[in-house]
Order: structure tokens, then C-alpha cells, then sequence
């Protein structure tokens, strides 16, 4: 395991290339501002829609990737070289993103090949969480003290389940596999209602 200067240099790594993706995000936006043609801020906005849609749309879902991030390395002190790896592959699939996203606006979102693309982005992303969250299960010494053994699966193993199913969706109804990607907001409550399932199955059990 390493730990303090190397943990933290991988850290800012992670956060500078998310930055970098994030950035990259709105490149396209800047060049719909063609000086030679003479449009209102409305048409403009109206003209492009499918790109601020895509943008605004690739910021949250990378926000919210950052977020699944930032919510597993926080507890952590040290890492190793399957960490390493599951981060290596977490940060590609965010490099990816401003490509796929770029596609998205081009086709508005409802072709087959490029919801796919993107989607499946988003699920190699949240899958290599939920495989850095089994790594961290598999060796708490990665943990600081006073947090070691609280980091759980079953949240981002769920948003791993709707970011597959919302890929399989998009091949098959590619105008509804973008929309359910906002079953991601109820992830939370899908995790707790599962917790209560297993919780209940449990006492029946223990029950004579």
C-alpha cells in the first residue's frame, strides 16, 4: 500500500483530468458563436438546443460521477495497484465522455449507435466504482482508522444495475434509454428499499 504524497498526487490527478473533461464540454458551445452570422441570443439558443441540451446533460452526469468518486477516496488513506487500475479505467471513460457527448447533440440523443456510446460510458464509469468499492471492502487497511469498514457496495452496485439496464434500454428503444438515465436521482431510494428487503428476509429467517 502507499500512502500520504503518492495517495495524494493520484487524487488531484483525478480531479484535474475531471476538471479538464468538464471544461472540454463547453468547447463545442463556444463555436457555435459564428461572428458572421447575425442571430439573436433566441435563435441561437433555439438553433443549437440539442447542443446546450447535451452540455448541460454531460456536466451533471459527470458531476455526478465525480461525485461517486470523491464520495470513496475521501475515506481513504492509501491505495494499491487494483485501485490504481480501477481508477485508471474510471478516468479513460471520463476522458471519453466530452466525445460522446458531442456525438449525443449531433444525433439529439435518439440514435441507436450514439445513446449506446454514451451510456455505455457512463456504465464502464459508475461499474469501475462499484469495482474500486470491492477493492476498499477487500482491504480496509486502505481505509482511515476512524472510517475503516463503512464503505458499502449496494449504492453504487445500484447505480451500476440502472446504468446497464438504461444501456440495454438505448439498444432497444434508444428515444427512452437517455430518459431513463434519470433513474439515477433514485438510486438512494432503490438502495434503501433493497436494504429493507434483505433487512426483513433476515428476520423472517431468525424467526422460529
Amino acid at each position: 500500500m502507499d500512502t500520504q504524497r503518492g495517495f495524494e498526487r493520484l487524487v488531484n490527478f483525478s480531479d484535474a483530468v475531471v476538471a479538464i473533461a468538464a471544461t472540454l464540454l463547453v468547447l463545442p458551445l463556444v463555436e457555435i458563436v459564428a461572428p458572421e452570422r447575425d442571430l439573436s441570443v433566441r435563435e441561437l439558443l433555439a438553433e443549437h438546443r440539442s447542443d446546450l441540451f447535451a452540455f448541460v446533460l454531460g456536466f451533471l452526469v459527470i458531476y455526478q460521477l465525480w461525485l461517486l468518486h470523491h464520495g470513496l477516496f475521501r475515506n481513504l488513506r492509501g491505495y494499491d495497484s487494483a485501485l490504481i487500475w480501477t481508477n485508471f479505467v474510471w478516468l479513460l471513460s471520463i476522458v471519453f465522455l466530452p466525445f460522446a457527448t458531442k456525438l449525443l447533440a449531433r444525433g439529439e440523443g435518439f440514435e441507436r449507435g450514439t445513446a449506446a456510446l454514451y451510456i455505455g460510458t457512463i456504465a464502464v464509469a459508475v461499474a469501475m466504482i462499484t469495482a474500486a468499492r470491492i477493492v476498499v471492502v477487500r482491504h480496509p487497511e486502505l481505509e482511515f482508522d476512524d472510517a475503516r469498514g463503512s464503505t458499502r457496495v449496494l449504492p453504487s452496485a445500484v447505480a451500476t444495475g440502472i446504468a446497464f439496464a438504461a444501456l440495454a434500454l438505448s439498444l432497444l428503444f434508444p428515444a427512452v434509454g437517455i430518459w431513463f438515465l434519470v433513474a439515477f436521482a433514485f438510486s438512494g431510494v432503490i438502495t434503501d428499499l433493497i436494504r429493507r428487503v434483505v433487512s426483513s428476509r433476515r428476520g423472517s429467517e431468525r424467526v422460529p
